[in-house]
């Protein structure tokens, strides 16, 4: 299986291709405590405090390890999850334009989407979840805002802080 990931520091060039990109077998995810427990998956918000860039975020989330990334929304559950995780703020996802379509981080093609109306509009190559409406929005990926990583999986447990 070939996959393809998105540097959010290189939209101007192709995408990276793996042999074999990293995947989380559901059954084995188990959260960290700094994440949410939803029936979608694990989800950190980064708090506007902690904003940043997208591939600065992109990194922090990787940081988090077991497969972690900027969010990846692939359904209206999904999508209200993240937009009451978030509340008033507007956050990164894991969706940018590396050439001339939207591609997710994971390499997919988005099969769900909720663009603000007359988005996008070509403001720029990151997309960005709008507050407490759960809209989308493209934006200039140099824009520095709070951001949502996920780490995939529905039989997800939060690890409780060590002792």
């Amino acid at each position: 299986m070939v996959g393809c990931r998105i540097h959010f520091d290189e939209l101007t060039s192709d995408p990276e291709v793996d042999a074999a990109p990293a995947t989380v077998d559901a059954a084995s995810v188990t959260c960290p405590p700094t994440y949410t427990v939803a029936a979608t998956g694990c989800y950190r918000w980064s708090t506007p405090a902690v904003s940043t860039n997208p591939a600065a975020a992109a990194s922090a989330c990787a940081a988090d390890g077991q497969g972690a990334h900027l969010a990846v929304i692939s359904s209206v559950e999904e999508n209200q999850v993240l937009t009451a995780l978030q509340g008033a703020t507007t956050s990164w996802i894991g969706l940018a334009m590396p050439s001339d379509v939207f591609v997710w981080v994971t390499g997919e093609m988005p099969v769900f989407s909720r663009w603000a109306p007359g988005d996008p509009n070509g403001e720029g190559n990151c997309a960005r979840l709008l507050q407490t409406v759960g809209d989308w929005d493209d934006d200039p990926c140099t824009k520095n805002q709070a951001y949502l990583c996920e780490i995939d999986g529905l039989s997800a447990t939060v690890v409780p802080p060590a002792a």
